[in-house]
């Protein structure tokens, strides 16, 4: 009898990328503006773009352009090693029109990246449980944020998910 197996074992054979999109690729951009069609020139861009006054690191510029391309991307790093600039980063290039959520364990942390992003240019929002929550907020979130950052327990609340998700 043969072993059993699991579909999430090591050994489990992988597919090859089809060349043409199929059904399980279609959101994934396959090409993208010459400013950003590889990693140098996300590097160039970011630094225009945000106004760097540092060169951001390779890992940075393929990490911007994998997300750009509408692949998922996890990043884990030490504090200090530039996670802000992916956001930031992505949020920049793509413009108006879609929005990151970042969340921030603290609400010092909220506010300090917000005030950060806004230095370099996208539309940023703090919400957390003390944020006056106004029908001016829901509209800025809506019309013209591109990143938002949040508290753990505002994305869990069930009046911040109706407002956002059920109302656009």
């Amino acid at each position: 009898m043969p072993p059993k197996t699991s579909i999430y074992t090591p050994n489990t054979p992988r597919q090859k990328v089809p060349k043409s999109p199929s059904k399980t690729t279609q959101g994934i951009r396959t090409r993208l503006p010459d400013r950003l069609k590889d990693a140098k020139f996300i590097k160039e861009t970011l630094k225009s773009e945000l106004k760097l006054s540092f060169e951001p690191d390779d890992r940075q510029a393929h990490f911007v352009h994998h997300i750009l391309q509408r692949y998922d991307g996890m990043c884990v790093a030490a504090t200090g090693l530039g996670k802000s600039l992916l956001f930031e980063g992505k949020a920049k290039l793509v413009g108006k029109g879609q929005i990151v959520f970042v969340i921030c364990p603290s609400k010092s942390l909220e506010r300090d990246q917000m005030l950060h992003a806004q230095e370099k240019g996208p539309e940023a929002l703090a919400i957390d449980e003390d944020t006056e929550k106004s029908p001016k907020l829901w509209e800025q979130l809506r019309t013209t944020a591109q990143i938002v950052y949040l508290s753990p327990e505002m994305v869990l609340s069930d009046a911040f998910r109706n407002k956002v998700w059920k109302d656009t």
